[in-house]
């Protein structure tokens, strides 16, 4: 099967799900891809969008949310207890548990851009992970709230 990761912010406690994103979960296979889940965490990190030829054309919150935050790329196999999570589950777990997975809100974001749009309206018809996210990224669902933690008690 190989190993699946999620990109977790440890300040907001949000992450980006990469196939919410249209892309794989395994490293390479979002690593690798442009116009997905890269493409939608540069628009979380970007600092100063709108103020020059090239930028993203979205005046979303979203935009730039991210920006001077602490961001791991956190995998299923790792570690427990590291980024100080408490317990027997490592932070992948921890954060699709708890957190908020504002995947379809930035990819939202970056479809406010005509060109990016443009660019992923045509794989959203024929690459299986971004068909199955077209429709949330179009019409996002609204912001959930992280819920408390898991206590795991020995």
């Amino acid at each position: 099967m190989g190993q699946y990761y999620l990109i977790c912010n440890l300040d907001k406690q949000q992450y980006l799900h990469p196939q919410h994103c249209g892309d794989g979960m395994k490293l390479t296979e979002f690593g690798c891809s442009g116009m997905g889940t890269l493409m939608a965490l540069t628009m979380l990190l970007a600092s100063g969008n709108g103020r020059g030829g090239g930028d993203l054309g979205s005046n979303n919150e979203i935009v730039g949310s991210w920006a001077g935050d602490r961001i791991v790329i956190a995998g299923d196999y790792d570690d427990p207890g590291l980024y100080g999570i408490p317990g027997a589950d490592n932070l992948y777990h921890v954060a699709a548990e708890t957190w908020v997975d504002v995947s379809y809100q930035a990819m939202h974001a970056c479809c406010e851009d005509n060109g990016i749009r443009e660019e992923l309206a045509e794989p959203a018809t024929q690459g299986y992970f971004l068909q199955q996210a077209w429709p949330s990224i179009l019409e996002p669902p609204p912001l959930a709230l992280p819920r408390p933690a898991l206590v795991h008690r020995d």
